[in-house]
């Protein structure tokens, strides 16, 4: 039997992050990740990059965010579902160019303002290329999206401590494979009397001290990592299997755990 429930080194669980607006806060917090090895998805409004007061100044976005995924918010934060069908492309396609200029990669992820959406909002992402997009809700739960499009993170990061504590208690458990998905906002934290940083920095190491065991991926990464092991394509008797992506992918045949890497061919 080929198992698929393994990330990249033979882990069985990965860890991911989102934050919105690029605020300045957010200095802070990308220090705090990169401390521990911690990799993020942040999503940015365009317009808060022009001012130091409301964002992270444009020109140091790209090395300030350097290492992470930085994904589209919009340009403006409006509710999409009330907008006009022009100004939804407007608001997507015009952030997208704007962090595409900045970062120098295709950016295809993406963050709902308010974490609201209906279906025109969905098709009209998709067509501008965005392939993944996240609520605002907790799904309380360490499963991935079955519609990439509506994905719910596991919690916010105000109850972050009792998602972590139960993520790391199971990572010996050898049938599941988890995801645990922390979102918010960085400026949440000076506000917070006992849920700021050093609160955040405390389930940061929770996770950072078993790294051996969890993936640190954006959310991109694990989208392309996750499709990537749905286009391998596996003999009817299972006596091989061909991977026709460029992406490394994990599998168990029989209990045994095999890379087979992009382009490859394994015999078993």
């Amino acid at each position: 039997m080929i198992d698929y429930k393994y990330y990249p080194g033979g882990k069985r669980h990965v860890a991911t992050f989102s934050y919105d607006d690029a605020p300045p806060e957010d200095y802070k917090l990308v220090e705090l990740f990169n401390k521990y090895g911690i990799k993020s998805t942040f999503n940015v409004i365009g317009n808060n990059l022009a001012s130091a007061d409301y964002g992270v100044m444009e020109n140091d976005a790209k090395e300030l965010y350097k290492g992470h995924e930085v994904a589209v918010h919009t340009e403006t934060h409006p509710w999409l579902e009330k907008c006009a069908p022009t100004t939804i492309v407007s608001e997507i396609l015009e952030n997208r160019k704007r962090i595409e200029k900045i970062v120098g990669y295709p950016v295809r992820g993406m963050a709902y303002p308010y974490g609201t959406y209906d279906d025109n909002v969905i098709t009209t992402a998709k067509s501008l290329g965005i392939v993944y997009s996240r609520t605002a809700g907790e799904s309380k739960s360490f499963t991935l999206p079955c519609d990439w499009m509506k994905w719910v993170g596991t919690c916010h990061h105000k109850n972050a401590q009792q998602y972590v504590d139960t993520f790391v208690d199971t990572l010996d458990n050898l049938w599941v494979s988890r995801c645990l998905y922390i979102w918010g906002h960085s400026f949440e934290f000076p506000n917070s009397a006992d849920r700021g940083f050093d609160f955040f920095e405390e389930q940061l190491k929770k996770l950072a001290d078993n790294r051996d065991r969890i993936w640190f991926a954006t959310n991109i990464e694990i989208y392309d990592y996750v499709n990537a092991q749905k286009a391998l394509q596996v003999a009817a008797d299972e006596s091989f299997v061909y991977n026709p992506t460029q992406i490394d992918v994990v599998i168990a045949k029989d209990n045994e755990v095999l890379t087979v890497k992009g382009g490859e061919t394994i015999y078993f």
